[in-house]
């Protein structure tokens, strides 16, 4: 037992442990230098994701975008991830700013912890972000690679939700309140292309270089909007779990469908469909984007292919006429 004034033993004690903090130091450094960032470390408590990454996924230097567009289901794909993995920093939400039960929060401004202001986004930065989620114009996301891969390195991946463009008008449509169209008649079917939302947030300068962009993203893949589940597992071979699994919420934005009142408009959907792509260059990417579900699970993502596209299947989903909410 040391005395107060015993001054030489506590300076052995002291000595000892530094030396051991500096040797465990050395090691890390190692570690770093060797791989470009420490191997995240999985919990499989989950068990709708599990302990899979393997030494392909766990050493990668990856930074996710996950670019939201609107009504494609981000809002609750930016909940999701930040109550799944550890550094999500999204403007729907971060992984450090969550409760253990869910509840959106908004100030009386309209903003708060599950909606952010870009500009505070900014001042918490992103270096330690495995995945930034923005609901904002294309070219913010050029602030964020500057940012991200200028201190970080690695790859800057975007991740873009697709929607069969049909579908994803009546959404917003509905979210509009515009259904049927003002002014229009019932199979007017121009009328649904103006219930167009922040169509801005994607354009192809985000593509890589190689796509006909301006390489704001190193590699750009598509998934289908609602394959949250899907989606979330894959990127666990990436990501860091958190500590505690938290429940996986349901951040409604619009009010809900009423698909009797859409039946009208069934007779749209093959104008309507190739109209967005000609107006649209969203759609277009949707048409023939790599599918990022299906490049982890073949393992053409770990050597930069991808072997399908998300373009058939979206409009497969749409045509089974499933009630989406969303």
């Amino acid at each position: 037992m040391l005395r107060r004034g015993s001054h030489g033993a506590t300076y052995r004690v002291c000595s000892v442990f530094c030396a051991a903090n500096l040797l465990i130091f050395a090691k890390l450094v190692i570690v770093i230098r060797g791989q470009g960032r420490l191997p995240h470390l999985q919990d499989a408590s989950d068990a709708g994701v599990g302990c899979r990454a393997g030494l392909q996924g766990s050493f990668r230097n990856v930074t996710f975008a996950h670019v939201h567009l609107a009504k494609t289901g981000g809002s609750s794909f930016n909940a999701i991830m930040a109550r799944t993995f550890s550094n999500v920093c999204g403007h729907k939400g971060y992984s450090f700013d969550q409760q253990l039960r869910w509840h959106v929060r908004l100030g009386k401004a309209g903003f708060g912890p599950d909606r952010v202001k870009f500009s505070e986004q900014q001042a918490r930065g992103f270096l330690e972000c495995d995945m930034v989620s923005l609901e904002e114009p294309w070219q913010y996301w050029t602030h964020v690679r500057e940012k991200v891969v200028s201190a970080v390195g690695g790859e800057f991946v975007g991740l873009i939700p697709c929607r069969e463009p049909y579908d994803h008008m009546l959404s917003m449509c509905n979210y509009l309140h515009k259904l049927p169209p003002k002014n229009k008649g019932s199979q007017d079917c121009a009328g649904l292309l103006s219930c167009s939302l922040a169509m801005n947030r994607f354009d192809t300068k985000l593509l890589p270089v190689g796509l006909g962009g301006e390489g704001v993203f190193d590699r750009a893949y598509c998934f289908k909007f609602n394959e949250f589940n899907r989606t979330r597992s894959n990127l666990a071979q990436f990501m860091s779990l958190r500590r505690l699994q938290l429940s996986q919420p349901f951040y409604a934005t619009n009010t809900p469908r009423h698909h009797r009142k859409e039946q009208k408009f069934e007779v749209c959907r093959d104008k309507v469909t190739t109209n967005a792509r000609k107006s649209f260059p969203y759609y277009e990417f949707c048409s023939k984007c790599p599918d990022f579900n299906v490049a982890v699970e073949r393992g053409s993502f770990f050597h930069g292919g991808s072997e399908a596209t998300v373009g058939r299947s979206i409009r497969a989903d749409a045509l089974q006429r499933q009630n989406n909410t969303i």
